[in-house]
């Protein structure tokens, strides 16, 4: 879930960048959009809108992770198992965690939103106030208005009659045209208002610009997207002004004109396509109004098109930045050394088993002292040589059962892996070669979770008797499987607790010896470290 708002963020702020371009690229276009500006402004806002769209669908696009060929096994010093850590002295309560920037970024959207929301309520609670003011049209008063209908096509909404001084306007998703009491007496005037108002009901365009609004409340941050609502809301004006014509014939377009300059007067708030609020916007209608250029549909497709290339880089961008969710192949490695194979499901679980009867006898890796130190390293957190142990000798191994890993389902931490399990030549001076676990470079604090459910069986500074290991915690997932997690900033849980896939248990931080800020990921079985790449989800 945690990916998927990732992606989701991502989308977010490409959308912004998408919905700009779009909206410069039209204003570019303006000398060349005469008679296709719906067509532009609507793919405007399709473009405006597809990183929203593909953020979710790059994320579900699965992203294969393996165990690699030639697995290296290595022995590591058992973690203590629970009953002998829960007489362990009691340990300090942790420090409140403070929240991700994803979680701050969350609320500061579901605060806009909810403001975003009161005003869009206010709005309908004022068109509501003035449809209360209003009364069914008589007969005769809807005569003109079937008139009409009949004679561009359309089937005659419901009329209603309303106070003196508002505009007459179209409202409602199934639509209904109000007319001011006033404009009722004057025939002529009437007659253009009800035609324009019949040609917005045919084109949907009071639908559309309901969900103009709510894709406006929705996305309240991208003030793009607004500017482009506004430039449709005008191009259907115009486009609507155009239908108008047709039907009253060339003829009339001076008194159609007249009459839409004397709606523009009107003193009350605008609400209906006869008064928009903004001048620019009327000069563009009397003037499409004069001129009576034709649509070309040639020139709306190609328009369109370039509108819409516009969105080509940034969704090539978003592809690339998106962090998809993580799905396990089935892989099968060998341990040379040893003769036992590994073998990971695509649910994550893994089994090992020998390939042969042989016993064996061999040296012991000592436990590592310092995990990994990052590439960005912070000056001050140098790293210093690793303490040196003796070898202990592992008694001979029996025939092993195969095991089965628990399901791990979560990614431990949100970051860039900066070293993985193995061999590592270019490594900080007095590191071990060989790397038992694998980390993850992350800003200071992020949050660390369990992949799965277990119980804590460590948690405190140091493990193993080391304090290289800074804030260490281990989780005991059952039948002799446990993860461990290095160089915390500080513990979400206790000693004991039980934990569930997916609950925080720490931050990222650079306690103990660590250039930088990373989590140190390890996997135990039965005291052998593995590699937690294929079974820890994200490795």
């Amino acid at each position: 879930m945690t990916g998927l708002l990732d992606a989701l963020l991502a989308g977010a702020g490409l959308s912004v960048l998408a919905a700009m371009a779009a909206w410069l690229l039209g204003h570019g276009l303006r000398n060349r959009i005469h008679g296709a500006e719906v067509a532009v402004w609507r793919t405007a806002r399709l473009v405006a809108l597809l990183p929203l769209v593909l953020a979710p669908l790059i994320y579900l696009v699965p992203q294969t992770a393996a165990a690699p060929v030639g697995l290296e096994l290595s022995m590591a010093t058992p973690v203590p198992s629970y009953p002998a850590m829960a007489a362990a002295a009691d340990m300090p309560a942790p420090p409140v965690p403070l929240p991700s920037l994803p979680v701050l970024l969350g609320l500061a959207y579901c605060a806009g939103l909810v403001l975003a929301l009161l005003i869009a309520a206010t709005r309908h609670i004022a068109r509501n106030r003035l449809l209360a003011r209003t009364r069914p049209a008589s007969p005769q008063e809807r005569r003109p208005l079937e008139a009409l209908a009949g004679r561009i096509g359309v089937r005659a909404p419901e009329m209603r009659v309303g106070p003196a001084g508002v505009t007459p306007f179209l409202t409602g998703w199934r639509g209904i045209v109000i007319v001011p009491q006033d404009l009722v007496e004057q025939r002529d005037t009437l007659h253009y208002a009800l035609i324009h108002e019949l040609c917005h009901l045919r084109r949907g365009d009071e639908r559309d610009r309901l969900v103009g609004a709510a894709l406006i409340a929705v996305n309240w941050f991208n003030w793009p997207l607004r500017q482009i609502e506004r430039e449709l809301n005008a191009a259907r004006e115009i486009a609507c002004d155009r239908e108008a014509l047709n039907a009253l014939g060339g003829a009339q377009r001076k008194a159609y004109a007249a009459a839409l300059i004397d709606m523009m007067r009107c003193a009350a708030p605008a609400v209906s396509a006869f008064g928009p609020s903004n001048r620019r916007h009327r000069e563009m209608r009397i003037k499409a109004i004069m001129t009576a250029r034709a649509a070309r549909k040639s020139r709306a497709v190609w328009l369109a098109a370039t509108i819409l290339a516009s969105a080509v880089p940034i969704a090539g961008a978003q592809a690339l930045v998106t962090e998809r969710r993580i799905v396990n192949e089935p892989v099968e490695a060998v341990n040379p050394v040893r003769g036992k194979s590994l073998h990971v499901s695509a649910a994550g679980s893994m089994a090992i088993a020998d390939d042969d009867h042989f016993r064996e006898t061999a040296a012991v890796p000592e436990p590592e002292a310092e995990p990994h130190a990052e590439p960005h390293a912070e000056p001050h957190a140098a790293p210093r040589s690793e303490p040196h142990t003796a070898p202990a000798a592992r008694q001979p191994a029996s025939r092993a059962t195969p095991a089965v890993a628990p399901s791990l389902t979560h990614r431990v931490a949100h970051g860039r892996i900066t070293s993985r399990y193995g061999d590592r030549p270019a490594r900080p001076a007095g590191a071990p070669a060989f790397h038992h676990g694998i980390d993850i470079a992350a800003e200071r604090g992020t949050p660390i979770v369990a992949p799965g459910a277990g119980v804590i069986v460590h948690a405190a500074a140091g493990f193993n008797g080391n304090a290289a290991w800074g804030n260490t915690i281990a989780i005991d997932h059952g039948n002799g499987w446990q993860t461990v997690y290095a160089h915390m900033e500080g513990f979400d849980v206790a000693l004991g607790d039980h934990v569930s896939p997916g609950q925080q248990i720490g931050r990222v931080g650079s306690t103990g010896r660590s250039t930088g800020p990373h989590v140190h990921v390890e996997l135990h079985h039965d005291g052998e470290r593995l590699d937690p790449a294929g079974v820890v989800p994200g490795l």
